[in-house]
């Protein structure tokens, strides 16, 4: 059984515990006055919901601290908080944590393993955007956004704390949110290039730090997310990467879904296949340049790229 189905079936029984707890411990008449301040209305104090309990016991033992807990265990963990989190507001503690460790005096561990969380969160709200972009009455029936807007604005403000092993998982996150919010910072990623210089549209309390270099893998994924938007400048680079170079970057994070670890140009060509939505996609850059020539006018990406969170 995989630790997901080990700590899910864990979490059942607490839940399980927790009610019939909560049920005992409720007396039948009304619920006795809590002493207030002269003045002051009596206001009942809501119990926390199950899953808020569950979401706590999980972030504190394999979130938000740092030691030697197995990897597995603690992926599982991140997935069940984002999943549950997600949608009884319990996003709002993991975003404060990820803030605090931030900090220059932050847990780097604790700063990687919420900010994990946060991610797949905003994929969450990125198939949302997705869905109601391409069917309104699909997006009015069951997609909706949980997160708020503070969510995207940090994890870009705080941009500024990411060293050369961090970017990756800030712009994928970026990236899976599907926010046009997010076009400026993914845009100002692919201008800095191998060569690290300020973004002209960043402000200096968001600009990457200058030491850290910005490699083809962190590129790709700013030019994955911006096609997935609709935005011409994702399309051309990946094009422009569509054939290899010697010493081609290899995709190590998020390759296409297709590889364990591909190289740029292999992920660069299966991208473009997902965003065109052609069941015979070109296969050289020049076949890929005369696509782009035909279709760049009314440019709408046809699916979203499938990439694979190593």
């Amino acid at each position: 059984m995989s630790n997901v189905r080990r700590i899910s079936a864990a979490l059942s029984c607490v839940m399980l515990l927790s009610s019939v707890a909560s049920a005992q411990n409720t007396p039948s008449g009304p619920p006795p006055s809590q002493p207030t301040a002269p003045g002051s209305p009596s206001v009942a104090q809501p119990h926390p919901r199950p899953s808020d309990l569950v979401c706590v016991m999980l972030f504190d033992q394999y979130i938000g601290r740092s030691g030697k807990i197995p990897g597995d265990s603690v992926a599982a963990a991140i997935h069940l908080v984002a999943v549950r989190g997600r949608n009884n507001g319990f996003w709002r503690t993991v975003l404060r944590e990820f803030d605090k460790s931030c900090e220059p005096d932050g847990d780097r561990t604790v700063r990687r393993q919420t900010l994990a969380v946060l991610s797949k969160m905003l994929t969450y709200d990125g198939w949302s955007r997705w869905n109601q972009e391409q069917d309104e009455r699909e997006a009015a029936a069951a997609s909706y956004l949980a997160l708020g807007p503070e969510v995207l604005d940090q994890i870009i403000a705080r941009t500024r704390q990411a060293d050369r092993h961090e970017i990756n998982a800030f712009v994928l996150a970026v990236r899976a949110s599907h926010d046009p919010r997010g076009k400026e910072f993914l845009r100002g990623i692919l201008q800095r290039g191998d060569n690290i210089q300020r973004s002209p549209f960043v402000e200096p309390n968001v600009t990457i730090p200058s030491e850290n270099v910005v490699h083809d893998e962190t590129l790709f994924y700013a030019a994955v997310g911006l096609a997935e938007l609709g935005d011409p400048t994702g399309v051309e680079w990946l094009i422009a990467h569509a054939e290899s170079l010697a010493g081609e970057s290899q995709i190590h994070h998020a390759p296409h879904r297709g590889f364990s670890v591909g190289g740029c140009r292999e992920c660069c060509r299966h991208a473009l296949a997902d965003l065109s939505g052609l069941s015979q996609p070109p296969m050289t850059k020049t076949q890929w340049q005369e696509w782009w020539s035909a279709n760049k006018s009314d440019y709408t990406p046809a699916g979203r790229v499938h990439l694979r969170i190593l």
